[in-house]
């Protein structure tokens, strides 16, 4: 029930593509309530089958359960939340993806603003070279010993930050966690 017009929406969408050559809505996430009264979240991804012109002749769809994905991410999401550390997961690229809000505590920067820029940005000119070197050691599943570099807060100030780092095999990101400390 608590996702019926998201559900009610899709479908509307599927029932326009249908008769149209360009591509139909892929993908949408709801739950479900069993009737056991258990809520399931299920994948629903829909896709069109073409004759050799490219016309839609029908709409399949597959339907999966991902609760346990979604769990998993609502556990990780708690964690990155409820944290007080600096947390965070990174790419390769050097953007944070996700963090905990001891970064806006320490920095002063807000997620999004942390997000929207490579964090190298933020990292004291002094430590740029230094910070660089070790962020490319970061392969594999090895975790890197203790680093510390300066980062620049928002209002300027610069804050001492211990962490260390491992890259995950899966999807190439790297998490780091640390303290701060105030360097005036």
């Amino acid at each position: 029930p608590m996702d019926r017009a998201t559900v009610t929406e899709y479908r509307g969408q599927v029932r326009i593509a249908r008769g149209q050559a360009n591509e139909c809505p892929t993908e949408v996430e709801f739950r479900l309530r069993r009737a056991d009264g258990a809520i399931r979240w299920i994948r629903g991804r829909s896709f069109p089958i073409r004759d050799a012109n490219g016309q839609v002749l029908r709409l399949a769809g597959i339907s999966e359960d991902i609760t346990e994905r979604k769990t998993a991410e609502e556990t990780l999401q708690q964690f990155f939340t409820l944290s007080t550390d600096l947390l965070c997961i990174a790419n390769f690229e050097g953007y944070l993806l996700q963090l905990s809000r001891g970064w806006t505590q320490a920095l002063g920067w807000s997620l999004d603003e942390l997000k929207a820029r490579p964090f190298i940005e933020v990292v004291h000119p002094d430590d740029l070279t230094a910070t660089s070197a070790e962020r490319k050691k970061i392969t594999g599943a090895t975790l890197r010993p203790n680093s510390e570099n300066r980062n620049r807060g928002k209002g300027g100030q610069h804050w001492w930050q211990g962490s260390r780092a491992h890259a995950t095999a899966t999807d190439k990101r790297l998490a780091r966690g640390g303290d701060a400390r105030t360097s005036g």
